[in-house]
């Protein structure tokens, strides 16, 4: 017996969802989403912000337009955005290095006690497995670009306060060619198969596409997580085809039977990037709704809808089947298109495929704080002085004159350097009819404000200007910024500490189920393991013995002795460890011991040549210089007798006037 409508055509359960949807969105209107917009205005450097009367162009109300006042200063400095950017930076910096997911697998079921009392082989057996179920989850991790969804999930974060991701199953058409062989063995030819390859996928959610329960910050005990999706009717198609296990066909075509031009979605609460979309194609409203649901009206819709049981596990099946008592709700997932029901499919409890990542938690409050929170008092004030600071700038640099128009001819005029202007004769003194207006120039005072905000943004945001890539006030001494930088660092810690264990850990955690529940007939490495995600902890460990083994270089180069003694090669590789390096494509392996042989005998060679040639080269020297001075001595004996001759010359010559 079909179960009678609401008047709106629409199933008991259809209302049922379109009203928690409903429910969901009121509180985060009244609660969150104004927050989110200061937040992302604020980030875009568009955030409407008001110190003193007439700022920015605005009327003193505060309700004119921007250009109402055009002289005035509309400057932003974005300092929000500086301090984001740099906080963003530098989270994944720190988690990432590599470009990869910092994790482990530890024993679920051994101590470390228990794992040393077992044989040799078998602790060997066991470390391989889990290592290659780590390597297999890497794997995984890059194929479905986590780390740069992760990323992105920092960045609205940072922005935003909270930041959420959800686990799903990708499915792809993957093409290969196998070989085939003619028959008459002549060759091979090859044909195209495609097979459907599944494969775990991670994927950040937009702040603006999620609903939740706000009584509870438990993203598995509250009513329902629903995630909303403009779609359009070719996407829509698409989707229940290519799944269509638990899709309604009959509804399906309803809603596209039923689509009108316009989106039933207010566009206010979509994200920021959607709502100035004026051919919008998207119009199609689908809710993921993951949540409990009340038995009676499940069944009825089942009924009314001629369904099985959705494959119920025996505890549900029987609150099928009990009273109509309140609380008497089962989990599923519900897809619902434009308010209709289009699919329905049981879901386990606890294992609702969305996690949420909360900067910084506000106690006692329903709203998660980000850097833009902190700043946004900072910013209004950064706003102003910058502001007043060019208003100010504006009027004292130029010339205002206050003018008595009927002692000036030619007074309404254009003021210009070097122009004539003609007195009335009644005007005795020029001063009579022109006087300066000096507006006094404030720009020192309103420049320590400016200082001031800086160091307020510094201090709000946790995040000092040098670790921006700046450099320091200079109001500091080098102890304070040390303290400044170390407390940077502990909220900065906290932060991620908070993504491990709101995101990536239990992410990890499904992929790993995903893998033991799914890979049968393969060995992957299977085992009883606990997933640990340690990305602040790897950093602090990775700083730490960068430093001691900083020290200990220090201390073998300080003694000979010590340095003989010392194994060069293990330090270089513990090195290149710590700094995420790939020791082996710098290093011989072994099938290039040969070449590296080879290689030294050549530079061995290379070097007695080298030798010789010295050798020879200096024997050419000396040569050289022998030959050289060879040749001074026989032109100095050459001079000599010269000298001699024309001495002799000089006797002859003497003797000869001395007979005359």
């Amino acid at each position: 017996m079909a179960h009678e409508l609401k008047e709106n055509g629409k199933h008991g359960l259809e209302e049922y969802v379109a009203k928690i949807f409903n429910e969901f969105k009121t509180d985060r209107q009244k609660e969150l989403e104004s927050k989110w917009q200061n937040n992302y205005d604020a980030y875009k450097k568009q955030l409407d912000t008001q110190w003193k009367k007439g700022e920015g162009g605005v009327n003193e109300y505060g309700t004119g337009e921007k250009n109402e006042k055009k002289w005035r200063s509309q400057r932003f400095i974005g300092i929000t955005k500086q301090k984001i950017v740099a906080a963003h930076a530098i989270i994944v910096d720190t988690i990432m290095q590599g470009g990869q997911i910092p994790f482990f697998l530890s024993d679920n079921d051994l101590t470390e006690e228990e794992l040393a009392e077992m044989p040799e082989v078998a602790q060997e057996s066991h470390r391989k497995n889990r290592e290659k179920m780590e390597a297999r989850m890497k794997d995984q991790l890059k194929r479905c670009k986590c780390p740069e969804k992760l990323s992105e999930l920092i960045l609205s974060s940072a922005i935003y306060g909270e930041a959420w991701a959800k686990h799903t199953v990708k499915s792809i058409n993957k093409v290969k060619y196998v070989p085939e062989t003619l028959e008459d063995a002549t060759g091979n030819i090859w044909n195209k198969e495609i097979e459907v390859d599944s494969y775990p996928n991670f994927d950040h959610i937009s702040i603006w596409d999620i609903f939740r329960d706000l009584e509870t910050d438990d993203l598995q005990k509250g009513r329902a997580i629903i995630q909303r999706t403009p779609i359009s009717v070719y996407e829509l198609r698409k989707l229940t085809s290519s799944d269509s296990f638990g899709v309604i066909t009959d509804n399906v075509k309803s809603v596209i039977s039923n689509q009108s031009n316009k989106s039933i979605e207010n566009v206010n609460s979509l994200s920021p990037a959607l709502r100035d979309i004026e051919n919008r194609q998207k119009k199609v409203t689908m809710l993921e709704y993951w949540g409990r649901v009340p038995a009676k009206q499940l069944k009825e819709f089942l009924i009314d809808n001629k369904m099985s049981r959705i494959d119920l596990d025996d505890d549900d099946m029987d609150k099928l089947t009990e009273n109509d008592d309140d609380g008497n709700d089962i989990e599923v997932m519900i897809w619902s298109a434009n308010n209709s029901i289009i699919k329905i499919i049981p879901a386990e409890e606890g294992k609702r495929p969305f996690y949420r990542h909360v900067w910084d938690k506000n106690k006692d409050s329903l709203e998660s704080e980000g850097v833009a929170d902190n700043l946004f008092q900072i910013q209004s004030l950064m706003n102003g002085a910058v502001r007043a600071f060019e208003d100010n700038k504006k009027l004292s640099s130029n010339v205002i004159m206050a003018l008595k128009a009927r002692m000036l001819i030619n007074g309404d005029q254009e003021w210009v350097p070097g122009t004539n202007y003609h007195l009335d004769e009644d005007c005795d003194d020029v001063r009579q009819a022109i006087q300066q207006v000096v507006i006094q120039d404030v720009g020192e005072s309103l420049l320590s404000m400016i200082n001031m905000a800086e160091q307020f943004a510094d201090d709000e945001s946790s995040i000092p200007r040098v670790q921006q890539g700046g450099g320091s006030s200079g109001r500091e001494t080098a102890f304070e910024l040390s303290q400044r930088l170390e407390k940077s660092g502990k909220y900065l810690g906290k932060v991620i500490r908070n993504l491990d264990y709101g995101i990536i850990e239990p992410f990890l955690t499904d992929l790993y189920e995903y893998n033991m529940d799914t890979v049968i007939d393969e060995d992957i490495g299977q085992g009883n393991y606990k997933v640990c995600a340690n990305g602040f902890t790897s950093f602090q460990n990775r700083v730490n013995k960068l430093s001691a083994l900083r020290q200990f270089l220090e201390l073998i180069q300080s003694d000979p002795d010590i340095r003989e003694e010392v194994n060069k090669v293990e330090i270089y590789k513990e090195f290149a460890e710590l700094l995420d390096i790939d020791v082996d494509r710098f290093s011989f392996n072994e099938e290039d011991q040969g070449l590296k042989e080879k290689q030294a005998q050549l530079n061995a060679e290379m070097e007695q040549k080298l030798a010789e040639l010295e050798i020879q080269k200096l024997e050419a020297e000396i040569s050289l210089e022998r030959a050289r001075a060879e040749t001074m001595v026989a032109e100095t004996k050459i001079k000599a007798e010269e000298q001699k001759l024309r001495v002799l010359e000089e006797v002859n010559k003497v003797n000869g006037l001395s007979k005359e």
